[in-house]
């Protein structure tokens, strides 16, 4: 595992269609890194289509989401 190497962030695709992934991924490699690194930065990177996503995220203990402005719209984030 990178963290054991020094890594401080740790990225887990999510999205099944684009990358394979899911949320119980997330949630696998959040408790396996919290057991070398409680510091490291576990970042979330999904096609995020509804907010319920962003609070999967967070409940599996996600510290970061990639978001991005061209698929959410110049609308979306100007409102949040």
């Amino acid at each position: 595992m990178m963290v054991r190497l020094g890594a401080d962030v740790v990225f887990v695709n999510v999205d099944y269609h684009s990358y394979g992934g899911d949320i119980g991924e997330l949630k696998s490699a959040v408790k396996a890194v919290g057991e070398v690194n409680d510091d490291a930065a576990m970042v979330t990177k999904d096609i995020v289509v509804d907010e319920i996503q962003l609070g999967l995220a967070n409940d599996v203990g996600a510290g970061v989401i990639v978001l991005i402005a061209s698929v959410l719209g110049h609308a979306w984030m100007r409102s949040n």
